[in-house]
Formats: structure tokens, sequence, C-alpha cells
């Protein structure tokens, strides 16, 4: 596809194939994006890490044969044809693309930033797991105190209520309204 040469345009390029899980073709348009002399912005980022999200809807996509799929590719190059190690991988990029984001001082995260690293955390660690728990916690914590000036969006909350126990829900809720209540002075009034 080709992309108007702008942020903009290849932001609308960048989500198109985020919502397809295609990280290949996301990471290639942030790269072209950067040599075109272009500063990437949040939903770059957030494109980027929605693409690692939805990586499992590129192995679909090849209409019952895994063996097209780009995933497949890279892991048997790597000798390596594990399901789970592919989501590994797709999570260690998600995580330095998170951290490209933080680094970048031109550039805040922002409640999607938060809300689609709980789908990196939901579809790329093992279900249930102690470490997608953990992980998933420290989102919300992070969550709720960069987005302490606006508060977190009904979004968010329903993405973390379809990842977790009910029982560590209600305790990231109260979490969040103890931190709203002792940090106002972190809020602008």
């Amino acid at each position: 596809a080709q992309c108007t040469r702008t942020v903009v345009g290849f932001n609308t390029c960048l989500c198109a194939y985020a919502a397809q899980g295609d990280i290949h073709k996301s990471y290639q348009l942030f790269k072209q994006m950067k040599e075109d002399g272009l500063q990437p912005d949040v939903v770059t980022y957030n494109a980027l890490l929605n693409a690692c999200a939805n990586s499992h809807k590129q192995q679909r996509q090849t209409h019952g044969n895994p063996q097209n799929t780009t995933a497949h590719k890279m892991r048997k190059q790597q000798g390596n044809h594990d399901h789970s190690q592919n989501s590994k991988t797709m999570f260690e990029i998600a995580m330095r693309v998170f951290k490209l984001l933080k680094n970048d001082e031109r550039v805040v995260q922002d409640h999607v930033t938060f809300g689609t690293l709980l789908k990196v955390g939901g579809s790329l660690l093992p279900p249930g797991s102690e470490e997608q728990e953990m992980f998933i916690t420290r989102v919300v914590r992070m969550a709720t105190q960069e987005c302490s000036s606006m508060g977190l969006t009904p979004t968010f909350w329903r993405i973390l209520k379809n990842l977790v126990t009910p029982a560590l829900y209600q305790k990231l809720i109260e979490e969040d309204r103890i931190f709203r209540q002792t940090d106002s002075k972190r809020i602008p009034i």
C-alpha cells in the first residue's frame, strides 16, 4: 500500500496493518517514516504495540495453512516451531516498542497506550499465569499514575475486566480509587 508521506498518512497505514497483526509491514512503515525524517507520535507507537497484540491474527489469515505465515517462516529460520515462542518474541518486541515510546521525550503515552499494553499482555502471555497477572498489574499501576489527570477510560476497564479474575479486577479498581484520593496533588486544578 502507498501511504501519504505525512505522519497522519503513515499512521493510517500502520493502524491498518496493526489491525491485521502484521508486525513486519508495520515495522517496515515505521522505518520508512523515520527515514523520511518524520517524527513518530503516540499513535505511531500505539499502532506498533497493537500489531504485536494482534500478531496471532496474522497466523489465522493463511486459509488453514500455517506454513504461509510470516511468523512461521521466522520460527523456521530460527529453528523453532513452537507457537508459545512466537508469543514470547512478539511480547519482547512490544516491550522494545514501549521502551522507545517512553524514551522519546516528544511523545507521551496515553490511555490508549495502556489499554493496548493490556491487550499485549492478554494475547501474548500465558493466560492466567503469574507472569500475565504481574504484567497486567504493573500496566494498571503505571496507567493510574500516568493518566491521573484525565482518569482511565471505560474501554480500559472493559479490556482489563476481560483479562483478569474478578478478585484481581476488584483489587486493581480499589488501588486506582485509593491513588486518586491520596495523590490529589498530582492532579492539576
